[in-house]
């Protein structure tokens, strides 16, 4: 018995086999608007049927383009990037793009390879939120080199001219620190040293918020009649003790949406881009009495 290898199907072939041309074909495969739905109807169920694939290197050659988006997070298992994650597949996907995720799990090292990666893998774009570590910005600048378009989202590097998409705060306010429980503990030990406590504080993640609780009972402090803490993101923690902490909801399925949509345009059109920064709202939920006075992040 010997294998023989079976040759893929072309678009050619599905074309001869319905009596249409490669272009009516192709425009079947992409949903455009110039088919019937009838005929996409007919050389989809041919596609499948034959188990045709796309030739996206074919494609990659004749187009100069991808139609890959890099998207680089520093981690799945959170909230936050949960929901930021299924939003740009969803806005990808419904303009016929294809998303590879990549995550740096808080390394930037591997931030910088995955960037790499994603390069020679001649990606139209890149949406990125860069790790607590990332303090070397070269590679955002090689991207830059490279005309591909790159957008940044939630942490945004201290460069100039950068296309982002986050949430406005007053820098007066911050104590600059982690994304960790830890981060929070030694952060409200520094506030406490530098007296005077504010009447509230917004921590910049759950664990962070976490932290500050930890320092707070050592110091004999009471959360939340003493000072109140709100943290970013709306967990399901809040249904557990919805007594201690408020939370800031955050746009996620906008902060995607946008995202993809700005780095398409910067792909599309990239004359005729005026805006660099989308700064989106944010909803608070209290579970409090006493208003906000102060920022931890």
């Amino acid at each position: 018995m010997t294998n023989k290898k079976v040759k893929p199907i072309k678009l050619e072939d599905l074309a001869n086999k319905l009596g249409v041309s490669k272009v009516t074909v192709s425009k079947a495969l992409r949903d455009h608007p110039d088919i019937s739905p009838a005929t996409k109807l007919k050389v989809k169920n041919l596609a499948e049927k034959l188990g045709y694939l796309p030739n996206y290197m074919a494609k990659n050659l004749s187009s100069r383009r991808s139609n890959i988006i890099g998207l680089v997070v520093p981690k799945i298992a959170h909230h936050f990037f949960g929901s930021v994650i299924e939003s740009v597949y969803k806005a990808t996907y419904e303009n016929n793009y294809e998303t590879v995720l990549t995550v740096s799990q808080e390394l930037a090292e591997r931030e910088k390879q995955q960037i790499l990666s994603l390069l020679s893998m001649r990606v139209d774009g890149i949406i990125i939120s860069i790790t607590q570590e990332t303090k070397d910005y070269s590679i955002f600048e090689r991207v830059n080199k490279q005309r591909i378009p790159i957008v940044f989202i939630d942490r945004v590097p201290d460069l100039e001219n950068v296309f982002s998409v986050t949430i406005p705060i007053n820098k007066e306010w911050i104590i600059e620190g982690g994304f960790g429980e830890e981060d929070g503990y030694q952060g409200f030990k520094e506030m406490y040293n530098n007296q005077p406590l504010p009447q509230a504080i917004l921590a910049v993640t759950y664990p962070v918020a976490l932290g500050i609780y930890e320092a707070a009972l050592e110091l004999n402090i009471n959360i939340p009649q003493d000072i109140q803490v709100t943290c970013f993101g709306n967990y399901l923690h809040k249904h557990t003790i919805p007594s201690i902490f408020n939370f800031v909801t955050q746009p996620t399925k906008q902060i995607g949406e946008e995202a993809v949509k700005l780095v398409l345009n910067m792909i599309n059109n990239p004359s005729e881009i005026d805006n660099n920064n989308i700064e989106l709202q944010t909803h608070l939920l209290i579970y409090g009495d006493k208003k906000l006075s102060g920022l931890i992040a």
